[in-house]
């Protein structure tokens, strides 16, 4: 497999997708860079640079380009708000499908997991050094911080770290629970609770 990196001629994107977006859309979008492969022409990663004015990421911005290309995106948030550490770097997973008629679309978009903010040489270091063939995916561990599971689909690992999340902050807020409970019997029941969720927790974590 051979990778070959370029810039579309396009490089500005605001014109088409404020048009079809909303009218109150601010944000400049640049097509910064398309990872392709080179021998099936397979495009790999698109990376998008969003500029705005605000500190605040515009998911629903996102989103919609994420529902509008059936490709994985990283997404680059450039203020000029901040100096020194002026990039955020996001992206979420999504699934990729075939219709009928051999179309590729997207269909649920997850969660978007974001650096904190970044000088210009932290993000250059996030997006180079990276397995070009898994690059969406290396960037993803590097984002999210998600533990890797061998012999599991992304979504699996994605599933199955939500999943030991989700319980670690159930026990976090029932051991909180316990310490204000004064009743024996609530008292009790609130720690049937913590015990079944850690032995939940303890069943995923000693498969995976």
């Amino acid at each position: 497999m051979k990778i070959t990196e370029f810039v579309p001629e396009q490089k500005n994107y605001t014109k088409k997708i404020k048009e079809i977006f909303d009218e109150n859309f601010k944000e400049k979008i640049y097509l910064l860079k398309r990872i392709q492969d080179e021998d099936n022409h397979k495009v790999l990663l698109n990376i998008f640079e969003i500029v705005s004015d605000s500190l605040e990421v515009n998911e629903s911005l996102l989103k919609f380009i994420d529902k509008k290309t059936p490709v994985h995106n990283l997404f680059v948030f450039r203020t000029n708000e901040k100096e020194e550490f002026q990039y955020k770097i996001l992206l979420a997973y999504k699934e990729i499908y075939k219709d009928d008629d051999n179309k590729s679309l997207v269909k649920n978009i997850g969660k978007y997991f974001s650096t904190n903010w970044i000088s210009k040489e932290r993000y250059i270091e996030y997006t180079t050094d990276i397995c070009m063939e898994n690059i969406f995916e290396e960037l993803f561990f590097k984002i999210s911080k998600y533990k890797k599971i061998e012999g599991e689909s992304l979504k699996s690992i994605i599933e199955i770290n939500d999943r030991i999340i989700s319980l670690k902050s159930e026990i976090k807020k029932l051991n909180v629970k316990l310490g204000n409970e004064k009743q024996v019997n609530k008292r009790s029941e609130i720690h049937h609770k913590i015990q079944v969720y850690k032995q939940k927790l303890d069943e995923i974590e000693r498969i995976h």
